[in-house]
C-alpha cells in the first residue's frame, strides 16, 4: 500500500509540472534536464556495470544506443533552449 501511495506522488507531480509549465514558460528546460540527468543515472548505475561483466558485441551495441540516448536528450534540451 505505501508503494502504492508512493508511486501516486510522482503521478501528481508530472500533473503538477503540467499544469505550472503553462505558467513558467522557462520552467521546460528545467524539468527537461532533470528527466534527462535521472535517465542518465539510472542507466549508468545500472546498464554500465552490467555491460562490464559481459564484453562481446552485444555489450558494445548496448553501449553504443545508450550514448546515442545522452546525446538525443542533450538535443532536446539544445533544441528546447531556443
Amino acid at each position: 500500500m505505501l508503494n502504492f501511495l508512493i508511486a501516486l506522488t510522482a503521478v501528481a507531480g508530472g500533473i503538477a509540472g503540467f499544469f505550472i509549465a503553462g505558467y513558467i514558460e522557462s520552467i521546460t528546460t528545467l524539468i527537461i534536464s532533470l528527466a534527462a540527468g535521472g535517465f542518465i543515472y539510472i542507466a549508468a548505475s545500472d546498464l554500465i556495470p552490467e555491460l562490464r561483466k559481459d564484453a562481446t558485441a552485444k555489450s558494445l551495441l548496448y553501449l553504443l544506443v545508450f550514448i546515442i540516448g545522452i546525446l538525443l536528450m542533450w538535443l532536446l534540451k539544445f533544441i528546447g533552449s531556443v
